[in-house]
């Protein structure tokens, strides 16, 4: 893969995540901010839930970077550039929630050498044996829209009980926050139930988008976003042109969410 500094990773154009680090740290600084690069383990391609994960933690490398003194935030650029699968290879694909993840859902998938750069309270022992809860199927393009894996409702794998259930999704990098983001500008998401039984618009109350609907046991339940509406892009378009054009015009959408039959 060559040299792995910053100079070298930005003339060749390849590296692995050590050179990602590098150029971050660098260009970090170079803008005046406070920044380190922190190594350890990462549970990325490749790691299988109960994997032995040796001491010390190595086979890493991300960033730790501090805006105009205040709190450290944590940041993978190289997770953050795209990923890979057995299938496509990888796949060059801009992710932020590698960029606004707070220390405690970055720790889920990173466990630094030197403990300072933990931000957490979470121990070793503690992230070795961390597995996630069978919930439902996201897809990549989930990553892409801001919101927390660790957040979905219901955190289930399947809907196998009759009723009504209030899904959810929480916008990041923590729930407290205020939102900040413009309406006009985000992806409209709905919930689909069955095949095309019942297409419900979720709407948002602070950094909590939800919507409430009826399931049958074994139902596929369905989080989607409009691609394109008409030709145009879908994020310009809200809740009751959606409900009103509903097989009226053609559109595209994407599936980020699902909970199978």
């Amino acid at each position: 893969m060559g040299k792995q500094d910053a100079l070298s990773v930005l003339r060749s154009g390849k590296s692995v995540c050590q050179g990602y680090a590098e150029l971050f740290l660098a260009l970090a600084t170079q803008s005046g901010l406070e920044a380190a690069l922190v190594s350890g383990d990462g549970k990325g391609y490749g790691y299988t839930p109960g994997n032995h994960i040796p001491w010390p933690p190595t086979g890493h490398a991300w960033n730790a970077v501090r805006f105009d003194a205040g709190e450290w935030w944590l940041i993978d650029a190289c997770w953050g550039a795209g990923h890979v699968n057995k299938e496509t290879g990888y796949t060059r694909e801009f992710n932020e929630a590698h960029f606004i993840s707070t220390p405690e859902e970055f720790g889920r998938r990173h466990f630094p050498k030197d403990s300072k750069w933990l931000l957490t309270s979470r121990t070793w022992e503690e992230y070795c044996t961390y597995t996630e809860l069978p919930g439902p199927e996201v897809y990549a393009k989930f990553d892409n829209t801001g919101f927390m894996r660790h957040k979905i409702a219901p955190a289930i794998r399947k809907i196998d009980v009759d009723g009504l259930y209030e899904v959810v999704l929480v916008k990041g990098p923590c729930e407290c926050f205020p939102y900040e983001g413009r309406d006009e500008e985000e992806r409209m998401l709905f919930v689909r139930v069955g095949k095309d039984e019942e297409m419900k618009v979720m709407r948002r109350d602070g950094r909590r988008w939800k919507a409430v609907v009826k399931v049958s046991a074994g139902q596929r339940v369905a989080i989607e976003y409009i691609l394109t509406w008409e030709g145009r892009d879908g994020r310009s378009i809200d809740a009751s042109t959606f409900e009103r054009g509903i097989g009226k015009v053609g559109w595209s959408w994407t599936t980020v969410v699902e909970w199978k039959e």
